[in-house]
C-alpha cells in the first residue's frame, strides 16, 4: 500500500509539476490589475483585459495550490498514522487521489485558457500567455492611444477624410476655401442648387429646411415609419451654405488652437468652415438633420433609425442625425 501511496506522489510530481512550474512562471500572489495597464493619458486596451483575466485566474490556482498542499499533508499524516489500520490507509489514500485529481483538472483547465487566450490576443504566436502578452513585446503595447474626434474627421495625419464620412460638430482642416459649399474639402463640394425643401408639414416650421434628395427621401421614409407607431418627427436645421456656417463660427466664438477647434464656454463646437480653410460639416454636404422629437421619438430613432441611414455619434447633440452620426 505504502508503494501506491508513493507511486501516486510520484505520478503527481511527474506529471503535474512541469504544469504548474510553468504556470508558477507568473506571480501569483501579485497585484489583480497589473501596473502596465496603469496608462496615464492613454486607455487599457484588450490586452489589458486579457492581462487582468490572466491574474485573476493565477490567484485562484494559487490558492488552489495551498489548499492541496494541506490536503496532501492531511493525507500523508493519516497514512502514516494508520499503518496497521487498512480503513485509515483506504481513508488516506482516497483523499490523496481526489486531491491530486483536483490539482491536475485545475492545472488542465490553466493550459486550456492559456491556449484559447493566446490566440485570441496573438493568433501566429506560440507559448505561455503571459509571454505572449509581455515576452519581447513593449508592455506599452498593453495601452492604446484614444483616438479624438479631430482623428476621425481629419485623419491619422491631419488629412481631410472622403465625402462619405463628413463632419457634423467637430471642425477639420480640410483644404476647402469657397464660401457657399463651392471649396474643395470634402464636405464643400454641395451648392445650393443641388438641395431641395422638405415638406412643410414635414419640418418644425423652420423657414429654408432643405438637403439633398437622398436624405429628404430617405426623412420622409423613415418619419411615415415613426408615425405608424405614433411618433412625430420634425426636420429642423438640416443643410446649411457655407456662409451660415461662417456665422455659426464667429456667433460661437471658435477659433483653431494647436489643431483642435476651441469654442466660447458653454457653446457647441461648430465645424471649421470652407471659407476659412477648413471642411464643412454634414450640414454643409446636406446629409445631417436636427431632427425635432420627443423622448419617446429618440428612443425609437435610436433603435430604428441606422435602418433609413441615420445614425447618432454626437452624444452632446441628441438632435442631431446623418449618414455619418457626426
Amino acid at each position: 500500500m505504502r508503494k501506491i501511496f508513493f507511486s501516486l506522489l510520484l505520478a503527481f510530481f511527474l506529471v503535474g509539476m512541469p504544469i504548474a512550474t510553468q504556470a508558477a512562471e507568473s506571480t501569483f500572489f501579485g497585484p489583480l490589475v497589473s501596473a502596465s495597464c496603469d496608462c496615464p493619458g492613454k486607455a487599457p486596451g484588450f490586452g489589458c483585459v486579457l492581462e487582468t483575466i490572466r491574474l485573476l485566474m493565477n490567484f485562484g490556482i494559487s490558492i488552489a495550490v495551498v489548499i492541496v498542499t494541506l490536503i496532501l499533508a492531511y493525507a500523508g499524516f493519516t497514512f502514516m498514522m494508520n499503518a496497521s489500520n487498512p480503513e485509515g490507509r483506504s481513508k488516506a489514500k482516497n483523499i490523496l487521489i481526489n486531491a491530486l485529481i483536483g490539482i491536475f483538472i485545475v492545472l488542465t483547465a490553466w493550459l486550456i485558457i492559456d491556449f484559447v487566450m493566446t490566440r485570441l490576443y496573438n493568433p501566429g504566436s506560440f507559448g505561455p500567455w503571459h509571454s505572449i502578452l509581455y515576452g519581447n513585446e513593449d508592455k506599452n503595447k498593453l495601452c492604446i492611444e484614444p483616438v479624438t474626434l479631430e482623428q476621425i474627421y481629419n485623419g491619422p495625419q491631419g488629412q481631410a477624410i472622403p465625402a462619405t464620412s463628413g463632419s457634423g460638430g467637430v471642425a477639420s482642416t480640410g483644404g476647402g476655401s469657397a464660401a457657399g459649399g463651392g471649396g474643395t474639402g470634402s464636405n464643400c463640394v454641395v451648392t445650393e442648387a443641388q438641395v431641395i425643401p422638405f415638406p412643410a408639414s414635414a419640418t418644425d416650421g423652420g423657414s429654408d429646411r432643405r438637403d439633398l434628395p437622398d436624405t429628404v427621401q430617405r426623412f420622409l421614409n423613415m418619419r411615415a415609419e415613426a408615425l405608424r407607431a405614433g411618433i412625430t418627427l420634425r426636420a429642423g436645421s438640416a443643410y446649411r451654405p457655407d456662409s451660415e456656417e461662417v456665422s455659426l463660427w464667429n456667433s460661437h466664438g471658435c477659433s483653431r488652437a494647436s489643431g483642435h477647434t476651441v469654442c466660447s464656454p458653454g457653446q457647441s463646437i461648430v465645424a471649421m468652415p470652407c471659407a476659412l480653410g477648413g471642411n464643412g460639416s454634414n450640414h454643409t454636404r446636406g446629409t445631417a438633420i436636427d431632427i425635432q422629437t420627443d423622448q419617446r421619438g429618440t428612443a425609437w430613432m435610436v433603435q430604428y433609425a441606422a435602418r433609413f441611414g441615420f445614425l447618432h455619434r454626437i452624444a452632446s447633440e441628441r438632435w442631431h442625425w446623418s449618414d455619418t452620426g457626426y
